[in-house]
């Protein structure tokens, strides 16, 4: 499970003013102190404390801890698995924009866990992570692109799609477009790098 904390270690003030905010009920500090208590940091690791901490959070709209209980379920991270209240927990956090949780719910329509089998539904939110800087979605849009799953088959679009994802780090992908490329004319490419930047400039055009 990724590290679901906000990042550099607290001093004993900043832990001070979370356990304030977590006793009056602040959704924020209740994120936080549940990242603590899930990671071991700076505090005992209790996942049950983390848990319940990130569903109080949760319950307030607040959107790391709705992705953080999703993952906990998807995962069976200290409570049963149920890939039902994962669902329910990653859509909650993506109708608020979080490009992760987008993402993780495109692998659970792509491999059909909690709820049923939909490449369509999977590309979709596929697309949407992608659009929010989401690598690995980026990437698995290209392949869905060379096997035709939830689209048309479509080589040029699927080399756009590579090239996006090795650009924001994916080594994999870099690969991917290598092997691609071997098999596209030289005005296929010249079309995908086209496409890959029209598709970089949607992105962008989102950020603002």
């Amino acid at each position: 499970m990724p590290k679901t904390g906000t990042g550099a270690p607290l001093s004993d003030k900043a832990k001070a003013s979370i356990l304030k905010g977590v006793a009056a009920g602040n959704a924020i500090a209740e994120f936080e102190l549940g990242a603590m208590e899930h990671d071991g940091d700076g505090v005992p690791k209790d996942l049950g404390k983390a848990f319940e901490l990130f569903s109080k959070a949760a319950a307030q709209g607040e959107r790391r801890a709705q992705f953080n209980l999703g993952l906990m379920y998807a995962q069976g991270d200290g409570i049963p698995q149920d890939e039902g209240k994962a669902r329910e927990w990653f859509q909650k956090a993506a109708d608020q924009g979080d490009g992760r949780a987008q993402f993780n719910l495109g692998l659970l329509y792509y491999q059909g866990q909690g709820v049923p089998r939909s490449f369509a539904q999977a590309l979709e939110f596929f697309q949407t992570a992608a659009k929010n800087g989401i690598a690995e979605a980026q990437e698995n849009i290209g392949v869905m692109n060379v096997r035709g799953e939830g689209t048309p088959q479509n080589m040029i679009d699927a080399y756009a799609w590579f090239l996006l994802a090795a650009k924001s780090g994916r080594s994999s992908a870099k690969e991917s477009a290598m092997k691609l490329g071997a098999h596209l004319t030289a005005d296929q490419i010249a079309k995908a790098t086209k496409r890959a930047e029209e598709i970089g400039k949607e992105f962008t055009k989102k950020g603002k």
